[in-house]
Order: structure tokens, then C-alpha cells, then sequence
């Protein structure tokens, strides 16, 4: 091997071990910018953990209710029945006591 080809095999061992920092201080880069998402991904999956939880309580809640409302509708329309029908009994009772007296304020 003369002087000039073993220099021009160090530089190309030169060139490489610059590329080989590049592509090193590369990887560390886009490991840093994985690790940061990998927690991301995780705080997100917890969040959707916790949220599906809480979901499911309120479907539960739904589901007693969901059941109740047959009953609550029949109450509510007996109410209304029953306030219609107070109602009616006191129209009803001032009417008669009009009739009855015929006008007459005595």
C-alpha cells in the first residue's frame, strides 16, 4: 500500500465514522421524540380507561332509570288525572251553588 492509498482509506474511514455520529445523534434524537410519545400514548390510555369506567356507571344509572320510567309516566298521568278531576269537582261545585241559589245573593 502506497502513502496516497492508505490516506484515501482514512478519509473514507473518516467520511464513514462522521456519517455513523450523524446517523447515531439521528437515532437518539428520534428515540427521545418515541419516548415522548409512548408516554403520551399511555396518559391517553388511562384517561380512556378511566373514562369508559365512568361511562359505564352512568350506563348503569341509565338502565335504572330507563325501568323506572314506566312508573313514573303512569304516576305522572295519574297526577294530571287526579289535578284535572280536582279541578272539575270545584267547577262543578261553583256551578251548582250559582244554580241553586238562581242568582239571588240572599
Amino acid at each position: 500500500m502506497t502513502g496516497a492509498l492508505l490516506e484515501q482509506r482514512v478519509d473514507q474511514m473518516r467520511d464513514d465514522i462522521k456519517e455513523l455520529k450523524t446517523a447515531i445523534t439521528s437515532i437518539a434524537q428520534s428515540l427521545q421524540v418515541l419516548s415522548a410519545l409512548e408516554v403520551k400514548h399511555m396518559e391517553t390510555r388511562e384517561a380512556l380507561s378511566r373514562a369508559f369506567t365512568e361511562i359505564t356507571g352512568h350506563d348503569q344509572r341509565l338502565h335504572v332509570i330507563e325501568n323506572d320510567m314506566p312508573v313514573l309516566r303512569l304516576t305522572s298521568s295519574a297526577a294530571r288525572a287526579i289535578g284535572w278531576l280536582v279541578i272539575t269537582a270545584v267547577v262543578g261545585a261553583v256551578l251548582v251553588l250559582v244554580l241553586t241559589k238562581g242568582g239571588n245573593p240572599t
